[in-house]
């Protein structure tokens, strides 16, 4: 039986466990949504890792729905697995202020690339995740092109973000713009 097996069992022994204590233990104790961890420890299934590592690797903030993240995720363990200095690997210097929704969505997963490189470089420490500098730099970055974006980009846009295959009806964004839009309207009375 390999480590990720162990690893898997114990999260859903734990979870188990955890879940039949009873009623005293719940009303001591939450148990958060362990979905994501399982999901990053399936993903890191193969990369041999030391438990702690796996641990740190599998508790990275990241939504296992982003494939690209989770392929960075593994891009990065696999850097680390190798001892190799960690590089970040995306490059936001080219990025242009996303005129639409889906541009925009793409640089807020771009974004989560370099969030979670930031998050893994502060646990393992910057003679590994070598480039938290430019990592920085690239999150100012990519905050800075989201904010003009969304100056930019209208409301009912974000409507076409669920028709063209782009994620939820408004996206989380979206959605919140609409709300603003949608009271805006209320108040005039239209």
């Amino acid at each position: 039986m390999s480590s990720f097996t162990e690893f898997t069992v114990l999260l859903k022994l734990f979870v188990q466990a955890a879940s039949t204590l009873g009623s005293r233990a719940q009303d001591l104790y939450f148990l958060c949504d362990l979905t994501d961890m399982l999901g990053v420890a399936r993903l890191l299934e193969e990369i041999p890792l030391k438990l702690k590592d796996r641990y740190t690797f599998c508790i990275a903030p990241v939504d296992t729905k982003q494939a690209e993240l989770m392929s960075y995720l593994r891009f990065f363990a696999r850097q680390y697995q190798h001892k190799k200095e960690v590089k970040l690997g995306v490059d936001v210097f080219g990025e242009k202020v996303p005129v639409t929704p889906l541009e925009l969505k793409h640089l807020e997963e771009v974004h989560a690339v370099v969030d979670v490189y930031l998050w893994l470089g502060l646990r393992f420490g910057e003679d590994i995740f070598i480039e938290l500098q430019d990592a920085e730099e690239a999150a100012e970055r990519c905050s800075e092109l989201i904010e003009e974006g969304l100056k930019k980009l209208k409301p009912k846009e974000f409507m076409l973000v669920g028709k063209e295959g782009g994620g939820r009806e408004g996206g989380r964004m979206g959605s919140s713009r609409q709300r603003g839009a949608q009271a805006g309207r209320r108040r005039r009375g239209r």
